[in-house]
This record gives C-alpha cells, structure tokens and sequence, in this order.
C-alpha cells in the first residue's frame, strides 16, 4: 500500500461549533491517537483527502511541518445526510511492526453461466496483518472457477508475501447458488367448507350400575 502524504494542521479549539466552522473552511476535524501517546486534535484539507481516499488509500504520512507520522485511517465520520465528512480517525503506527488493517476485496472473472443461479457477493472486505509499507492496495479473487452450490472463504483466498489473514477463515466472501424459488401456498378450492371440529363424546360406562327411578324406601322399624 502506498505511504501517501497528507499534511495536516493542530486544531486549536474544540467543540462543535468550530467543528461546522472547520468544515466551512474547507477543512475536516481530525484526531490521531495510538502508540501510547496523547491524542492530538488536527484538521485536514477536504479536497486533498477526498481524493486520495476515493482512490482507496488508507495509509498516511501526516505531516505538520518537520514533524511526520505514519498513520492508518481507521474511521471516517459523515453529516447527518451521509454525504460530507464531518471528521476522521488516524491511528498511529509503528512502521517496523506488523500491524492490522482492513482492504478491499476485488473479484475478478465471472462463473458459468448456469440458468436460475446467482452469485452473491457477501465481504467485500479482508482483515489483514503485516508491515505498514507492505499492505496491499486490494486483494483480487478470482471466481471464474466457482460451480453451482460452492463458495469461497476467507482461508482459501492467496495473500501476497509478507501478507497474513487476521480474519476468521471460515468467513465467507462469495457465494454462487440458486435462486431461492418462492412457494405460494395452494388457494382453497371454491366453494369448500370451512373444516369442522369435531368433539368426541365419552362412552358410557356399561358396567356402571343404573340409578332407580324411584328412591328406595327405608326398611320398617321392628
């Protein structure tokens, strides 16, 4: 992954109306944290990271005058309607340790064509450990060998050197299957009668002594 550049200003005051103010001046509220040291509270020009960030970097080298930073983007933070930043999380780090981060998946080829089959694409993403300057850009998978009922998991994918998943392996990034039929239930016929429940009757005992019709009268006193 490519170190790239990006300078950056220490953001003297705090609170969100600088923040909206930050904002209207073209730049984005920033905090860089990590390696044991304090927080420091930095604003970035939007343009400059627009670009570089729609082109899928991530790794920073902020700088501020003589001094300078590697750094991993950990977190971008948008308005309310999703479309402007509205701040940004770097993390420090150490350019000599491997450390973890997360890289676009890129699928490449496509399976043949089977009718009533679909592939669904379900991780678009890898997490990763290795060497800051080693991180790749993004991680291609090839799926053109993929048949009908198979999938693809994050252990089977090959990494470049120096590369190790820090994923769960049994993640699943691809998947080619059939399209899930829907089944109507069947309509009832015209005309057919609601179903009746029917109650049984217990069975009269036949050994159970009849009761007389008449009380029987007490015997006669001697």
């Amino acid at each position: 992954m490519e170190l790239v550049p990006l300078d950056v200003a220490r953001r003297e005051k705090l609170g969100s109306a600088d923040s909206r103010r930050t904002r209207a001046a073209g730049r984005i509220p920033a905090v860089l944290y990590g390696l044991g040291r304090a927080n420091a509270s930095l604003t970035v020009d939007t343009k400059l990271f627009e670009t570089h960030f729609k082109k899928g970097r991530r790794m920073f080298e902020l700088r501020m005058g003589e001094l300078t930073q590697v750094s991993l983007l950990r977190a971008v933070g948008y308005d309310s309607l999703g479309k402007d930043f509205a701040c940004l999380d770097f993390q420090r780090v150490d350019d000599t340790k491997p450390t973890e981060m997360t890289v676009s998946v890129e699928f490449v080829g496509t399976p043949v064509p089977t009718a009533g089959a679909m592939v669904e694409y379900l991780n678009r993403d890898l997490l990763i450990r290795c060497l800051p300057r080693k991180a790749p850009e993004k991680i291609e998978v090839p799926i053109g060998a993929l048949v009908v009922g198979s999938h693809i998991e994050a252990g089977q994918v090959k990494l470049p050197d120096g590369v190790e998943l820090a994923d769960r392996a049994t993640k699943t990034l691809v998947s080619y299957h059939y399209k899930a039929a829907e089944v109507a239930a069947p309509a009832a016929a015209e005309g057919t009668a609601e179903p009746v429940v029917l109650t049984e009757k217990k069975p009269k005992d036949a050994t159970a002594p009849k009761a007389d019709a008449k009380a029987a009268k007490p015997a006669p006193k001697k």
